[in-house]
């Protein structure tokens, strides 16, 4: 939302059941009054060997944005990352991308914990609003390889998000707003409740969420596709459009004489002969590459207006959270999230190119005059109005947990269970089969066959035609994920320089997910694209430790090293070993230095196949080598649109894979006994200084 040109009107109405209490003039500041979980041991934010960002739930607020998804996204150190400004290949979801290394290499946490991939079906990473926002207490933000504590997947970095627990009484928020232009209109409403005790706490929340779309058309920068003329570089430009028009458009390739009336047409075309253009007023004439119709400069469409430049949506969401001492050093809690969102992109009418699918108008074909075949005939079927894409999804999550103390330590042990589930529905799309049915000679059109006429202009398409041709495709999916964990955190000795603490832990994770397409496109007996089923599993076991060792302390001068590793283990392809090291020196109360090197690991998943092997056979239910055979050559589906937007795809030493690098520091995937993965080394490094007299930090650099 902060990427348009918007007004904002925020009302936020409060009923609380408890008085607050007055500021203290003479409050002290400290610097560890925020403690963050960038790993398992907890540091204050500043202090903290790696980069951490810590954004508190009123910051959140004093952006005026409505949704998680939105706040992340203004983030500098995320970039490229799908949203809810992304149509063409878009599905509604909003993801974060860390060093704009891919939603993919992001691990998303809530309370320090894994949460369920969300999309269509067999997804890699998170859709940020599925996560309600009103529940946040804060965000933190590692921004660093991590896979040494966490796991796979922490490439780019980690984004760990706390819900609030102490709540009492209700509130009531409701935030509304527009763009300049009076459309675009975003309205949030969300109910938040709880009750505290001595024992623990519940609290509830429920909110509702819509936002209405703006059109590219009623945007000048996006009123047409504007071709810049970079060597002028003086911010002149040419309207692109689609040869693909209404009216009708024939590219000759074959040069066959065809009848009289086709032999007028090339005669009056002249030398420009062999692309021609249906002018309502006077017929077939040579097409006008220059511009686009809507202005007069050319003949090409302009399909910009018909698009959303910002897609509309709706989210019901909702999420209780608990704990209750239930022993002296015990205390068990749990969460539960549910969220709904229904969201729509539009495209414009649909383009056919019938040399694309070796589709032939044939000269027998009713609605062809001019006696002879044709192979390259392209034409907008506006009469069969636009291309719509609807997302349907659920997206739950349950965890159950208890913390208690074992010793001196503090452990925690949970158990977690998420699904992502959808309908994906595509209309507007064209059944290839009947297509060259309908196109062919008339005595191959047979039954419920309706001839097609492509060559007589806008219009004449009737709506008979249309509905032999047209379907509504309906492809459904689902991500899973089970997560079982125990951690361990506490000091085990009181060193000079401070106390040396350390935590370890034990996990086993489970994900599954698969998406089945429509037939049409799972047969690829359409004009659109085409994709294959997909369905696969992996588990994983890990055991990881690390530790936080102060060296020097003297007066305000510090010098602090950690240490991280973890082992793995794959059902698919086997186990590894990710580490990290770091240091923080301390030179004054204004000024550190801090650097870590790290590597990090991350499995290929099912979405960043190659195309030749994006997805698996149904059925086959593990990613197994003997599953990776390229069944699926040619597959071609939107939904992996982040790997294919320009700059992600690479080849990266050689390897042709879609792996995403920056400076050469991303390396993979490599093979080894069916092992496919990506794995980062590299080194971070930063200073941050400039503390003011409340200690709050005004400037830090971090380089990585």
């Amino acid at each position: 939302m902060n990427a348009r040109c918007a007004f904002l009107l925020a009302l936020v109405c409060t009923m609380s059941a408890f008085a607050e209490e007055e500021a203290d003039e003479q409050k002290i500041y400290e610097v560890e009054e925020i403690t963050v979980t960038g790993s398992r041991i907890k540091s204050a934010e500043t202090l903290a060997p790696a980069p951490i960002v810590v954004l508190s739930a009123e910051e959140i607020r004093a952006q005026g944005l409505a949704s998680l998804g939105d706040v992340l996204q203004t983030l500098t150190v995320q970039s490229n990352a799908i949203n809810t400004q992304a149509n063409n290949g878009g599905d509604g979801s909003t993801r974060v991308s860390l060093r704009g290394l891919g939603s993919n290499r992001t691990l998303v946490l809530v309370n320090g914990r894994r949460f369920v991939p969300g999309g269509t079906g067999a997804n890699s990473s998170v859709d940020l609003n599925a996560i309600p926002a009103a529940v946040i207490e804060r965000i933190e933000v590692l921004k660093d390889g991590a896979s040494a504590v966490y796991g796979s997947d922490a490439i780019g970095g980690v984004v760990n998000i706390i819900t609030k627990t102490a709540i009492e009484g209700i509130k009531i928020d409701y935030y509304a707003g527009t763009s300049g232009a009076g459309d675009g209109e975003v309205m949030d409403l969300s109910v938040t409740t709880g009750l505290q005790s001595e024992k623990g706490h519940i609290a509830f929340s429920a909110g509702y969420h819509n936002q209405w779309p703006v059109w590219t058309g009623d945007r000048s920068f996006s009123e047409s596709d504007k071709a810049y003329d970079w060597e002028l570089n003086d911010g002149s430009y040419n309207n692109n459009g689609s040869s693909a028009t209404p009216e009708g458009h024939i590219i000759d390739r074959s040069g066959d004489e065809g009848n009289e009336a086709w032999q007028a047409v090339v005669a009056a075309a002249g030398d420009e002969a062999g692309d021609y253009h249906r002018d309502p007023n006077i017929g077939w004439r040579p097409f006008n590459w220059a511009g686009i119709s809507s202005d007069g400069s050319g003949d090409t469409y302009n399909y910009q207006p018909e698009n959303y430049l910002y897609t509309p949506q709706t989210r019901y969401s909702s999420f209780l959270s608990g704990s209750h001492t239930v022993a002296e050093d015990a205390k068990a809690y749990f969460e539960v999230v549910y969220t709904n969102r229904q969201s729509d992109q539009k495209l414009a009418p649909t383009p056919l190119f019938i040399i694309s699918d070796g589709i032939v108008v044939s000269a027998t074909n009713r609605y062809n005059e001019f006696g002879r075949d044709f192979i390259d005939v392209r034409r907008r079927f506006v009469e069969a109005g636009n291309r719509n894409f609807l997302q349907d999804i659920d997206t739950y999550r349950m965890v159950l947990g208890l913390d208690h103390r074992l010793g001196s330590f503090d452990a925690d042990l949970s158990f977690s269970y998420g699904r992502s589930e959808g309908t994906n529905v595509n209309e507007g799309r064209f059944i290839l089969s009947h297509v060259k049915n309908a196109l062919g000679p008339d005595e191959d059109c047979t039954g419920d066959c309706v001839p097609l006429d492509l060559l007589h202009g806008a219009g004449t398409i009737t709506q008979p035609m249309v509905d032999y041709i047209q379907y509504t495709g309906v492809g459904r999916g689902y991500s899973r994920q089970q997560i079982l964990q125990w951690n361990l955190t506490g000091e085990v000795a009181r060193l000079p320089a401070g106390p040396l603490a350390v935590a370890a832990g034990l996990s086993s994770r489970w994900e599954a997910g698969a998406y089945l397409p429509d037939p049409m496109t799972a047969s690829g007996n359409t004009t659109g694209s085409k994709a294959f089923p997909t369905e696969g599993s992996y588990s994983v076991r890990a055991l990881y430790a690390e530790t936080q060792l102060p060296i020097y302390e003297a007066g305000a001068v510090s010098l602090d090293a950690t240490a991280a590793g973890r082992a793995f283990d794959y059902d698919t392809f086997g186990g590894g070993f990710t580490y990290e090291a770091g240091s923080r020196l301390q030179l004054s109360e204004g000024l550190a230095f801090r650097a870590t090197s790290s590597n990090a690991f991350r499995p290929q998943h099912r979405r960043d196949v190659p195309r030749s092997q994006r997805c698996l056979p149904l059925g086959q239910r593990s990613l197994q080598q003997g599953g990776r055979s390229g069944q699926c050559s040619g597959v071609d589906r939107s939904a992996g649109a982040e790997l294919r937007r320009p700059g992600h795809p690479g080849r990266l030493r050689g390897l042709a894979s879609p792996a995403i690098g920056k400076g050469g520091w991303l390396h993979g995937p490599r093979s080894r006994k069916g092992r496919d993965d990506y794995c980062r080394r590299g080194v971070s490094a930063g200073f941050l200084g400039g503390i003011r007299p409340d200690r709050r930090l005004l400037y830090h650099q971090d380089r990585g």
